[in-house]
């Protein structure tokens, strides 16, 4: 038997012994009881009510926070991406220059001993000369 069954039993058992006031009285601090409960129970209703939409609203203010994070991460990676192609633009550019450089430097310098091969050989040439010369003359 569960203790509900057993109070049942008990109350009708004993029912006979109160008056009707006192049983008038039990109803009225039983229907109380109810009332107290019905109203905390509609307090706990607007209090989950109210933590369900706070917590909506805290989780949507998060999800903005996020979107606005992700729009500055994408920005912010685009202004990386175009600095790093003006900078590689202006290595590359530097690069060429250097290449030019030393590509003018180079064919000046094969010139240069271009030059003092021809020197030296018009030098050795005429001290050919001289030599023959000499040995033509004694």
């Amino acid at each position: 038997m569960t203790p509900a069954e057993m109070l049942k039993t008990q109350m009708k058992k004993s029912w006979g012994k109160f008056s009707d006031d006192e049983l008038y009285r039990v109803f009225c601090l039983l229907i109380e009881q109810i009332e107290a409960l019905e109203k905390q129970n509609k307090s706990l209703k607007k209090e989950v009510q109210t933590m369900q939409e706070n917590s909506e609203s805290h989780l949507k203010s998060e999800l903005e926070q996020i979107e606005l994070l992700k729009s500055h991460a994408k920005r912010d990676a685009i202004k990386i991406i175009q600095e790093t192609e003006k900078i590689s633009k202006v290595m590359i550019e530097q690069a060429i220059c250097d290449v030019e450089k030393i590509m003018e430097e180079t064919a000046l310098f094969e010139q240069q001993q271009l030059q003092i091969k021809d020197e030296l050989i018009d030098f050795l040439n005429t001290k050919v000369d001289d030599i023959r010369n000499c040995f033509g003359k004694s």
